[in-house]
């Protein structure tokens, strides 16, 4: 099996890195796709051009609109959507959809990017839905609209790798691990090494699962 570890920096998934780099291991291509939707999109389809691969992992902090899920949970996404694509109009929130802008076909499933793999119910961690961004959420008008429309988590990668997947048939899985609470500016809050060592300790037990299963 040859997988694809993708993350928006390096530092959220160095400790990873840093063991299969010991291991010389060649069976996990790591890429590091930049901040954003467009940077992870472009990025990720051109790795996906350039090599087949049999899957595709995307690691990452998060913000959670969720008590439940605080600084060092870990989970992993069953669905995804751009949370801020479209327009406030009439004092709420109007998506694409809703505007008739964008027909709810393939990838798209009541506005979701649903990972239909199995594979999300097998390593224990919830599975929860998410929302990405293009402006991380502090507006309480947005963030009742986001934890309205059901999504747990907050990135700014997500949904462009469920997009991009789908679309090219490639099985995927996008865990995320909490580093504060959406909406909380103030950095002294929040807790990004406990984010980042549960996340890489979650990681490097599904990589091996995976690659030991084909072995």
């Amino acid at each position: 099996m040859q997988l694809l570890l993708c993350a928006a920096t390096a530092a959220e998934i160095e400790p990873s890195v840093a063991v299969w780099k010991q291991a010389a291991n060649k069976k996990v291509d790591c890429l590091i796709t930049g901040v954003g939707l467009m940077a992870t999109t472009w990025s990720l389809q051109q790795q996906l051009h350039q090599k087949k691969y049999d899957y595709v992992l995307q690691a990452g902090v998060a913000g959670s609109f969720d008590s439940q899920l605080a600084p060092g949970a870990v989970a992993v996404v069953g669905k995804d959507g751009v949370g801020d694509e479209g327009v406030w109009e009439e004092g709420r929130f109007k998506s694409l959809s809703q505007l008739g802008l964008r027909s709810d076909a393939p990838p798209y499933s009541n506005g979701w990017l649903h990972n239909p793999d199995p594979v999300l119910e097998r390593f224990g961690l919830p599975a929860v839905a998410a929302t990405t961004v293009n402006n991380i959420s502090t507006d309480e008008a947005m963030i009742r609209h986001l934890t309205h429309m059901g999504a747990r988590l907050e990135s700014m990668e997500g949904a462009a790798l469920h997009f991009v997947c789908l679309q090219m048939g490639v099985p995927f899985l996008q865990l995320r691990a909490v580093s504060n609470a959406v909406g909380e500016r103030n950095k002294k809050h929040w807790n990004m090494p406990a984010a980042i060592n549960s996340l890489n300790t979650a990681l490097l037990r599904i990589i091996n699962t995976l690659l030991h299963e084909q072995d």
